[in-house]
């Protein structure tokens, strides 16, 4: 008996060492977490260090994904933690004591382990499983010639594996058979000799865990992903009850934990970009690149000192040097001259082109992916009817045509050259709604101080999509190479130019001004000669300032909700009061709600609208959220807000709030859509896979996949025309919903191939029942279509959690129906 505990226990430290993966556990200080609960429990964890699984920095403080993990959990659980560590440097002997201390039960869970029968006996498991583990084939990190792309375009390449990992093994020759790919393999005897090996050539990748890979590679394959479990000492069933409990209620609460720490510890983040041989003996060769920019078009591209600036030309400059490419900038003040000189090649890249393949010069050269999109947003007149814009004078600038054009009347157009003209157009009653993207109308609005108009989002959400564009369309090394920066782009660095740049003063002369605003000019000269009597008193009058500049700040966001549906909102962070707009009734039933803040924190349930936790962050936010309206129903609101602070401590919160749902549920219909063949309104191939590899890494249990063939199919095409036999599919999508079930999953595979998959069924009768509804729902005559047959090849497992591998063994049995005269059904475990 004890040498089958012994031996069954090794099993789990081997399979803890071949994942790669370390556990938990140290001395740790209390969890100050909030509890729901009215006592606290020290829980006894095992803690090996492992790089970023459980981790302990220079000063003894614990960190790492399991860490975190646990940090979040206590919240539910109202544990804390003593972390019980291994004196021991191996983490393969760390992982073998505690283990040991775990049989024992001198200690409660340890973490990263797996679950089977052999060791359910030994140990008492959770439910649910707190993570996942990734097979990863991984390269060195600056290996310049082998990526994904070369590795499935059937470059050979040579894998180091571990001699004992052999199940690993196994789920890599599955996955290398699957996608047909083209591999030698040699045999180490642990990882630190499979990393040297690849470090001196001597193999071109490795056979690892993605949360035990060294920071010196990167990943060029993910695959075959097992599940992590905390493990308990047997026999401490309230631990368990009290696991299971936290880990569902962690679950509900923040369903994303687990891809939000799996990010932050083991998603790779490159430091630059990875270029090939060819690509960087060409970029050596390649001359200077002259880029062209519009001179009025900020903050993606403008001049500002007689230089190039903007968003675009930031991102170029990131590339520049990260890669070593040489631009250099002109540009021009019209799109005629703009597009002149890119159709006449004088220039080789465009700082800016939207991404629309109906603009006819397209075809002429090349565009890069999207390094920026905006929406587009409409400005009206003061007293323009955002609905009824039918006959009303739009516009825009001549570039914008092309994704407007089901907009445009051509006898109700004006076409410009700028932003800028467009704005004056409609400020000075030339046309009466202009439409451009987001950034540049928030940009010039502020610069041009125009009030006559207001600014709303368009409601179409149409987006204009900012890429490069490279004016010669067989440089394809060119666009390869800045659509890897493109990819490489941090979004915290694209959103810190354009707010730089949004914030950044345009280039107007005071003649200039004076000219447009002849009234605003006359008042700022008055307030010039104020400000210098005021600036004395300024101290003595800043509180009942900020009182007034919020009040016109009210005061405006009133007058633009009563035009566009807007909630407009003010907190008093001293008073805690609640001010509501005209609009309230959607909140509440009074337009005042005192002790806000106060109400909710004492409300167990806490508040279930976002609008408080928006308010509480005490920053300026712009964001959409789920707000809880006096109804009780909750809906999707786009949030703007701004904290007006008095020194460092918050005085006021304002904000207005747009009703989004309608345009949040469109969206969805639309993802739903493109998920469905558009014949016969079943799963497409891709959206099929996705779903199906999403159940498979739930371990939900048993479940059964079919590849369903429609028999002689040809024939039907060959003596009916394909009318007819699209008919055929749409009948047969339809009958085999009917007869499996709405729960299942149905999806056409590609022609008359459909896959059938069911989760939790009873039994194998259960499938075979379907499978003879089916046949027989297929024997009912339907007039003007012929009598069709299937063949039928289902599997019945719990243990592939691979899309691809399930999909082959259902398709070997299909072949056997086939083999035995089709028509038929074969299910197999």
């Amino acid at each position: 008996m004890k040498k089958k505990h012994y031996i069954v226990s090794m099993m789990a430290v081997i399979f803890l060492y071949l994942l790669g993966i370390g556990n938990f556990h140290g001395a740790l200080q209390a969890n100050n977490q909030k509890t729901q609960h009215a006592s606290t429990k020290i829980i006894k964890i095992g803690f090996p260090i492992q790089e970023g699984l459980s981790m302990k920095d220079e000063k003894g403080n614990y960190t790492g994904y399991m860490y975190d993990y646990l940090k979040e959990l206590s919240q539910y659980t109202g544990w804390e933690y003593e972390f019980i560590e291994s004196k021991s440097d191996d983490v393969d002997t760390q992982i073998s004591e505690l283990l040991d201390k775990l049989n024992k039960g001198e200690i409660d869970m340890l973490g990263s382990m797996r679950r089977s029968d052999e060791l359910a006996k030994l140990y008492d498991y959770p439910t649910e499983s707190y993570g996942y583990a990734y097979n990863v084939l991984a390269v060195n990190k600056d290996n310049d010639w082998l990526d994904s792309y070369t590795l499935a375009n059937g470059k050979k390449i040579t894998i180091a594996l571990q001699k004992k990992a052999e199940i690993r093994n196994g789920q890599l020759k599955e996955y290398v058979k699957t996608n047909g790919l083209k591999v030698n393999y040699k045999y180490y005897n642990n990882g630190t000799a499979q990393m040297e090996a690849v470090k001196k050539g001597e193999a071109d990748a490795l056979l690892s865990v993605d949360i035990a890979l060294a920071s010196d590679f990167r990943v060029i394959a993910r695959f075959s992903p097992d599940p992590m479990y905390f493990a308990v000492a047997k026999g401490k069933t309230k631990i368990v009850h009290d696991l299971n409990k936290g880990m569902e209620e962690l679950n509900e609460i923040n369903p994303t934990l687990k891809q939000t720490l799996y990010t932050k510890y083991f998603e790779e983040k490159l430091d630059h970009v990875i270029l090939t041989q060819q690509e960087k003996d060409y970029i050596k060769k390649a001359k200077t690149f002259h880029v062209m920019i519009m001179s009025n078009q900020a903050p993606v591209q403008y001049v500002k000192g007689n230089k190039a600036t903007g968003t675009a030309i930031d991102i170029l400059e990131d590339i520049k040097e990260e890669t070593g490419l040489q631009f250099s900038y002109e540009f021009v003040d019209n799109y005629h001259e703009y597009e002149e000189r890119m159709l006449h090649h004088e220039i080789d890249i465009l700082a800016s082109i939207n991404y629309d393949y109906s603009l006819n010069y397209i075809n002429t050269m090349s565009v890069t992916n999207a390094y920026l999109k905006a929406p587009l947003q409409i400005v009206l007149q003061k007293n323009t009817d955002l609905n009824a814009l039918d006959n009303k004078k739009l516009a825009i600038r001549k570039e914008l045509s092309s994704i407007l054009k089901s907009r445009i009347d051509p006898h109700n157009v004006i076409y410009a050259n700028s932003t800028q003209d467009c704005l004056k157009a409609v400020h000075d009653g030339k046309a009466d709604y202009m439409i451009d993207s987001s950034y540049a109308i928030s940009y010039y609005m502020n610069q041009l101080g125009y009030r006559s108009m207001i600014s709303v989002a368009d409601v179409k959400g149409d987006m204009l999509n900012y890429s490069f564009g490279v004016v010669d369309g067989n440089d394809h090394m060119l666009v390869g190479i800045l659509n890897k920066c493109i990819r490489n782009l941090k979004e915290e660095d694209i959103n810190t130019y354009i707010y730089q740049h949004s914030l950044d003063k345009a280039t107007f002369t005071l003649r200039d001004y004076i000219q447009q605003h002849i009234i605003e000019s006359m008042v700022i000269t008055l307030l010039i000669i104020i400000c210098i009597v005021a600036v004395f008193s300024y101290f003595y009058h800043r509180q009942l300032k900020m009182k007034r500049q919020i009040e016109v700040e009210n005061n405006r966001y009133r007058m633009l909700s009563k035009i566009t549906q807007e909630i407009i909102f003010e907190y008093d962070y001293e008073k805690d009061i609640l001010k509501l707009g005209d609009k309230h009734n959607f909140l509440a039933e009074t337009n005042e709600i005192e002790n806000y803040a106060k109400d909710i924190s004492s409300d167990k349930k806490k508040d279930e609208s976002s609008l408080f936790q928006c308010i509480m962050e005490m920053k300026d936010t712009d964001r959409e959220v789920l707000i809880q309206l006096a109804n009780k129903e909750v809906r999707w609101f786009h949030v703007v807000m701004k904290v007006v602070y008095d020194m460092d401590r918050p005085v006021y919160a304002i904000g207005r709030a747009v009703d989004i749902q309608e345009e949040k549920t469109e969206r969805e219909n639309l993802e739903k859509k493109s998920m469905m063949d558009a014949l016969t309104s079943v799963y497409n191939t891709a959206a099929f896979k996705k779903k199906i590899q999403l159940e498979l890494v739930r371990d939900k249990g048993m479940y059964a996949f079919g590849v369903l063939d429609i028999d002689y199919f040809k024939e039907v095409n060959d003596e009916f025309g394909h009318f007819i036999g699209d008919q055929v599919l749409i009948h047969c999508a339809d009958v085999m919903q009917k007869a499996f079930g709405e729960k299942a999953l149905i999806g056409r595979l590609g022609g008359d191939e459909f896959a059938v998959f069911l989760m939790a069924p009873q039994d194998e009768n259960a499938v075979a029942n379907g499978c003879a509804r089916l046949q027989k729902a297929l024997q009912t005559t339907i007039e003007g279509l012929p009598n069709i047959t299937l063949s039928m090849g289902f599997v019945m497992t719990k243990d592939v959690c691979d899309y691809n591998i399930l999909y082959q063994k259902a398709d070997k049995v299909l072949y056997e129906v086939k083999a035995a005269g089709r028509n038929a059904y074969f299910i197999k475990s």
